[in-house]
């Protein structure tokens, strides 16, 4: 396959960019938009309303309607931006929309903030992207001195799926719009605009029709998707992958199932593999590669800012093995669905910084990072501020837009843009909405409950195999990992990398 640079990428910019001629050109708000080639693009008109769509959008509501007759459903619906934040309540997709209502302009993407919208302000104009280094064709790209300090923390040498905080960059004067925010381009400055509505719970006869709805719109996401293009479906031995699954049983042929795997004692790798073999289906596992050659390293880095080295070999391992123009089905955003921090009790009260020091993918919160921290407890006040309002529970919105899906899953998507596209199913408000109203004791993660009510509706003989079963490795074998592991991060220590 050939490595195109910033593939699936967009910028929007008063300037011509001449290094972007061969993409796809069109305007929005008096701007030029860069769209490359394998980016899929609408513009509509009306009146004084103006419409860009990058990327694609479902309705799972209406499976048989593709990106144009979406787009003919808002104009018809939104005189105003508010009706369209509205309208995309029970959207599916991965989209970044713009829209213009006379002299003001407006950017949201979908649920899970997956089609990244970043931006800097450059004199009297703004620039907008979905990938910051497409930011050095019209301004002078520097990185901050955070930058430097993240790199060359214990966290980062700790954690090899690094993380940071939700509209946070590396970038001096280029911020991010998470999940549930939108950017006033007229005004320069970003708001949350989700949740807007009291958060209800269900009992009885409702706890049922919620699980059907779920099962419903997650299928007729996905057959909606699979009437467009082809998929491709990475079976994991976790619930997540079975979930989604167990929802298009009757398009199950459609799919092509994969997964990349290090060793065949993995349980994602022997228990998937038993599931589609007593299914009647073909797998097409990818083994990881211990290394990928330098051109693709330099690639890799080079395409998306704050590439993850693990990522890379992963991706990489896949290129000529995965079968172009497929986008993967993900499992990604589950996280919200499973109250792992509270299970069946209550949810804690006025959650600090404190509470997620210890969290893997937080340890940053206890490192010499000030400018990223104090960006993290913003956050945190604000999303707080807002579940309060409305009744919902801060830790279900911190993994929605955090750790779960949001930043984490974005970036890993950004970096994978090269090799596919990604839908994840489970990144819909209305979704998401329908789980949260369920009581804890279906959503605790020790007993799955409602994944399982799911399961038993579309694809019962699903729940006759385990999940996530101990993998086949010896105790000798999980003991010279964990030592490789831990030599690996005193090395790095040593080396001050």
């Amino acid at each position: 396959m050939e490595l195109i640079k910033f593939r699936r990428q967009y910028l929007i910019t008063v300037k011509d960019v001449a290094e972007l001629d061969g993409w796809q050109k069109e305007t929005f708000d008096e701007k030029n938009v860069y769209a490359e080639q394998s980016l899929q693009m609408h513009k509509s008109i009306a009146g004084n309303r103006e419409f860009l769509l990058l990327g694609y959008w479902i309705n799972p509501h209406s499976p048989g309607k593709n990106n144009s007759d979406i787009m003919e459903d808002m104009v018809a619906e939104c005189d105003t931006f508010e009706r369209v934040l509205h309208f995309l309540y029970s959207l599916s997709g991965r989209f970044a929309l713009f829209c213009k209502f006379g002299n003001n302009a407006y950017g949201v993407s979908d649920a899970g903030g997956f089609r990244p919208i970043f931006y800097n302000c450059d004199n009297d104009s703004i620039n907008i992207t979905s990938n910051i280094f497409l930011l050095r064709f019209v301004t002078d790209l520097k990185e901050k001195s955070e930058k430097y300090l993240f790199e060359h923390s214990n966290y980062y040498k700790l954690q090899p799926t690094y993380d940071w905080c939700p509209g946070y960059t590396f970038y001096e004067d280029v911020y991010g719009v998470p999940a549930n925010h939108y950017i006033n381009i007229s005004d320069r400055v970003v708001m949350r605009f989700y949740p807007y509505n009291k958060r209800k719970d269900v009992s009885g006869i409702g706890i049922e029709q919620n699980i059907k709805n779920i099962n419903l719109l997650i299928g007729n996401s996905i057959r909606s998707l699979a009437s467009r293009e082809h998929l491709s479906f990475s079976l994991t031995a976790g619930y997540d992958s079975r979930l989604l699954l167990s929802t298009i049983k009757d398009i199950s042929n459609q799919m092509y199932f994969w997964i990349s795997y290090n060793s065949k004692k993995e349980r994602d790798y022997f228990l998937p593999a038993q599931i589609l073999q007593d299914v009647g289906q073909n797998r097409y596992p990818v083994k990881n590669k211990k290394r990928v050659s330098k051109s693709f390293m330099d690639f890799y880095i080079g395409n998306t800012p704050m590439a993850h080295p693990i990522w890379q070999k992963y991706y990489g391992s896949m290129v000529g093995c995965y079968p172009d123009n497929y986008t993967v089905i993900r499992g990604s955003t589950a996280a919200v669905f499973k109250n792992s921090y509270y299970g069946s009790g209550p949810h804690p009260e006025n959650i600090t910084t404190d509470f997620f020091k210890n969290h893997e993918h937080m340890l940053y919160l206890k490192e010499d990072l000030p400018d990223l921290n104090n960006h993290f407890k913003n956050y945190l006040e604000e999303v707080q501020e807002a579940c309060k309002k409305y009744d919902y529970k801060t830790l279900d919105f911190w993994e929605w837009e955090y750790d779960g899906g949001g930043q984490w899953q974005a970036q890993s998507q950004l970096e994978s843009d090269f090799l596919h596209d990604v839908f994840v199913p489970l990144s819909n408000r209305e979704i998401i909405d329908l789980f949260l109203q369920l009581p804890n004791e279906y959503r605790d993660p020790k007993y799955m409950k409602a994944y399982k009510e799911i399961i038993k509706i579309g694809w019962p003989e699903l729940l006759n195999y385990p999940f996530n079963p101990p993998s086949k490795y010896s105790k000798f074998e999980l003991k010279m990992q964990y030592y490789k592991e831990a030599a690996k991060f005193k090395l790095k220590k040593m080396l001050g990398k």
